[in-house]
């Protein structure tokens, strides 16, 4: 096959002693995984579908026996893989590479259970990556695979979506694409089958459980539709639903009607009553069909997925090789010596605060020693007379100030220096540029002289000078006689210039609060600065620390991814040309399924007298009632639980699907909703019959109503919602969605059971109250009151006897219930209902005992 020469030729390039091993390890698994898909067999067909839509029952049909497990639960937890075999053989198949084998009457499904189940394997515990199935009577003929995938909407089980649509879509050559005649699954239908679409592959759908469609009956007993009309009508519905599909080719996939069940109750195609109910045969035929049509095509399909890989291959090397060119930086030899050189780093940026430190504790010092000495002088001169101070003595003092200030300015700059000497060796480590601010740096100490103030001053200055003798010495005589004395004080006055102290020392001061004001603002924007620079190391560190990380498992050298991507293309030249968009594989796959399915059955005819048609209306009006009755009579104890308030109320249908809701409506009160009134998210009826306290009906399949939509008026709201018990894993995540949980929190409610016919053809009825108490348990409804979604209202009273009991005593609790059963309905009481009833209680004592 060209395809596997295809991936020889790519192993051997991505194996080259070059590129790491994990590096490729992905791509090589994906092509190992392809090699061993497509050497296993020719065609390989994957089984797709939503939770409980009976994929596994399906592939037990073909096979002929219940080999896989099927549950009203996610089952399938692996792939499981079935072909035609001449030994009826099992391979557990490991992702560590290793298998394990079973035949004979070691194969049973316990033993497929404990590797596929769920519940036995969960989440796969057991690492396994597929298990392959061989019978000798497979009804796909050989060399066709048909591979089992877990549901694609497992509540809390999100990882089967992804074994289902990335590991297992893309392997395959067609998808057999299983639903079920349940209109609630409609969305998720839509969501999977565009995701399904991605892939580029051909679609066949099957709508399964077409045996639990039945003719719509009114309450008269007429028939509104046949089951004819009804299977037509689901069939329309799919077919709209791959109309909205993303794909054309979608748009046109086939619907086959089968029954997945009675295809397995034929053991094989041997009870031909069984076999031709469950119209598998036209499927099988048209699987054969469409292989043959697409023999050709599925070289070139295989070949196009190849191309998209390498594709997708190329896309990622060339984003590494841009790396490589924008990180040039990181070299070999940086990539090497990394972690040496990451620690000099993680050293420098643990020193950074100790050197902020360093430079606060200098320009403290250095300023308290400035102060002080401008302290000193202000205390010297203060002390002493202007005139002493002489002008040289004054330059004296400023030039040591001066002197001090330079040695602050110099330290605190040598300090910096030493810091960002450091810093730059650390930015040519990470490849960043530097831009050495010191040229710029000015200093702050001024060069002019301190200025000196000077005043003018009146000098008044003393001196004793001798009086005059006069004649004859007669006034020093008379001066001797009075005690005069001979000298007398004389007074000069003098204007002189002098050193003004006060002004002098406030220019000291204000030259020292200049210098210091500047210098703590340098300090203060170096350290700003300085963390912006740390913050982004930090930043730069981490980011090469992640390339480098990230390249830890590529190749070092960019020559390589080079390379690598010259042989990638040299491949796409050779096998795919250079027009490669006509090696694509075509944006439609139009199926042409020439068997056509099993023609509708013609309508049975039954001769009636007219009294016996009279009799059965009346028997089927009777049933009808007697539904109604007790449907209402539930209701009306949920009331009764919530207080019974005699105001009016509003009933709020919760359903997926406006024909469910019709059927509920119809099931209350006996009519259609007609006439209702229609809004965005919603219709409203009017209740004119009845015995609930109801006036109005809303009707809403909207899931997205936001605010309190149900306050309108004086009436009070009361809920009814859907819960269909077999479809487990879209169940629960409406119960946890915004809708219901607003619901519960705001309104009584009652839940009306749907899916119950689904349980009683396969499982049972203890089996469907186990899926529906699971559910209440779920959401966290401790007291629930539901009604079951069946003509037949005995299943409405078992569920509620049932409700009552915690059935974790044991013994004594199934005659305890038998008893209320008759109690609250007496009209039960005859002794079919006590066989059915008693056998009921004991299967779901047994059930929820052993689960508790």
């Amino acid at each position: 096959m060209r395809e596997l020469d295809v991936i020889s030729q790519i192993e051997q390039i991505l194996q080259h002693s070059d590129i790491p091993k994990a590096y490729v390890q992905g791509d090589l698994e994906w092509m190992d995984k392809r090699v061993k898909t497509w050497t296993r067999s020719s065609w390989r067909i994957g089984v797709l579908g939503v939770t409980s839509s009976g994929k596994s029952t399906l592939i037990n049909s073909l096979c002929g026996e219940e080999i896989l497990p099927q549950e009203a639960r996610p089952t399938s937890g692996v792939l499981v893989s079935c072909k035609k075999s001449p030994v009826r053989r099992a391979t557990i198949i490991y992702k560590v590479g290793t298998t394990a084998q079973f035949t004979g009457e070691q194969l049973n499904k316990e033993v497929i259970a404990d590797y596929a189940d769920e519940l036995k394997n969960p989440g796969n515990g057991k690492n396994v990556d597929e298990i392959c199935l061989e019978f000798p009577d497979f009804l796909i003929g050989h060399d066709v695979e048909i591979v089992d995938s877990p549901g694609l909407d497992a509540f809390g089980l999100e990882g089967h979506e992804e074994i289902a649509l990335r590991q297992l879509v893309p392997t395959v050559d067609l998808v057999l694409y299983v639903t079920t005649t349940k209109a609630n699954s409609d969305k998720s239908n839509l969501n999977a089958l565009n995701q399904i679409a991605l892939e580029h592959k051909p679609v066949m759908v099957v709508q399964n459980f077409i045996d639990c469609v039945t003719s719509e009956v009114t309450s008269g007993g007429v028939v509104r539709r046949s089951v004819q009309e009804v299977e037509k009508r689901l069939r329309e519905r799919m077919e709209k639903i791959l109309q909205e599909t993303d794909n054309k080719s979608l748009s046109r996939a086939p619907v086959f009607q089968i029954s997945a069940l009675e295809g397995l109750k034929s053991q094989g195609a041997r009870l031909m009553d069984h076999w031709t109910q469950s119209r598998l045969q036209p499927l099988i035929d048209s699987l054969h069909a469409v292989c043959r049509q697409m023999e050709d095509q599925r070289s070139s399909r295989r070949l196009s997925q190849l191309l998209r890989h390498i594709d997708s291959m190329k896309e990622r090397i060339q984003a590494d090789l841009t790396t490589y060119h924008q990180d040039k930086g990181i070299t070999s030899d940086v990539i090497n010596r990394w972690d040496q050189l990451k620690k000099g780093i993680e050293v420098y940026i643990r020193n950074y605060d100790r050197k902020c430190e360093q430079v606060d504790r200098l320009f403290k010092d250095g300023r308290l020693l400035l102060n002080s000495r401008l302290g000193e002088i202000r205390k010297n001169w203060l002390l002493r007379d202007a005139e002493s101070l002489a002008e040289h003595e004054i330059q004296a003092e400023a030039k040591k100030l001066k002197e001090s200030a330079v040695k602050l300015q110099t330290d605190v700059f040598s300090s910096i220096d030493s810091s960002d000497a450091v810093e730059k060796r650390v930015l040519d480590i990470l490849n960043l540029t530097y831009e050495d601010v010191r040229s710029h740096r000015r200093t702050f100490v001024q060069d002019d002289k301190v200025k000196i103030h000077k005043e003018t001053k009146t000098k008044v200055t003393t001196s004793q000078r001798k009086k005059p003798s006069g004649f004859l010495w007669l006034k020093k005589a008379a001066r001797f006689f009075t005690g005069e004395s001979d000298y007398e004080t004389v007074y000069e006055e003098e204007q002189i210039e002098v050193v003004n102290v006060r002004k002098t020392l406030e220019e000291f001061q204000a030259y020292v609060s200049l210098f210091d004001e500047q210098l703590a603002s340098y300090v203060t924007s170096w350290k700003a600065e300085k963390e912006k620079r740390v913050h982004f190391i930090r930043e730069e560190m981490a980011r090469k620390n992640g390339v480098i990380a990230a390249r830890a498992n590529k190749p070092k050298d960019a020559r390589v991814l080079e390379s690598l991507l010259s042989r990638l293309g040299d491949i796409e030249e050779v096998w795919f040309g250079r027009a490669k968009q006509t090696a694509q594989e075509p944006a439609e796959m139009i199926i042409k399924a020439p068997v056509q399915e099993q023609p509708d059955l013609p309508l049975r005819t039954m001769r009636l007298s007219q009294d016996q048609l009279t009799y059965t209306q009346s028997l089927l009006s009777l049933a009808h009632r007697h539904k109604r009755a007790y449907a209402q009579a539930m209701i009306k104890k949920a009331l009764v639980r919530h207080g019974n308030d005699p105001a009016a109320y509003n009933l709020w249908f919760f359903g997926r699907d406006e024909l469910w809701m019709d059927q509920a409506f119809y099931s209350l009160f006996g009519t259609y909703p007609v006439g209702a009134a229609s809004f965005n998210t919603f219709k409203q009826v009017k209740i004119s019959t009845g015995s609930l306290p109801f006036q109005y009906a809303f009707l809403t399949t909207n899931d997205q109503i936001e605010g309190d939509f149900w306050k309108d008026g004086a009436a009070k709201p009361f809920g009814l919602i859907q819960l269909d018990i077999h479809q487990l894993g879209l169940t629960r995540k409406v119960l946890k969605g915004p809708l219901i949980s607003k619901v519960l929190k705001n309104m009584p409610a009652v839940w009306m059971v749907q899916s119950l016919k689904e349980y009683l053809h396969d499982a049972g009825l203890s089996e469907a109250y186990k899926s529906y108490r699971e559910l209440m348990e779920f959401a966290s409804i401790p007291n629930p009151v539901c009604i079951v979604d069946h003509v037949n209202p005995i299943y409405t009273a078992l569920f509620h006897t049932a409700d009552q009991f915690m059935w974790h005593a044991g013994k004594g609790e199934e005659q305890e219930a038998l008893s209320l059963l008759f109690t609250i309905f007496p009209q039960l009481d005859h002794a079919d209902t006590r066989n059915e009833a008693g056998q009921f209680f004991k299967e779901v004592s047994s059930l929820l005992r052993v689960q508790n």
